[in-house]
């Protein structure tokens, strides 16, 4: 894992409380299914349970080119 991977995980774990989610995410990472993870991250943003700061949005971006695109 490249590590924006890790910095990302991290910025969610900080904000979301639901383990459910996070497992979910995690498992698709470990799996190498990045499109879904940008989906559940993707998600997470846009429904405000996720408020990303300058630098989480340039990893997600850069997440996105790197690995889901």
């Amino acid at each position: 894992m490249n590590n924006i991977i890790p910095l990302l995980v991290e910025s969610v774990k900080s904000q979301v409380q639901d383990s459910q989610i996070i497992k979910e995410l995690t498992e698709k990472l470990e799996q190498k299914k990045y499109r879904q993870a940008f989906l559940i991250f993707n998600n997470l943003k846009e429904s405000g349970k996720w408020v990303l700061n300058e630098s989480d949005e340039k990893h997600l971006e850069e997440f996105w080119w790197e690995y889901a695109n």
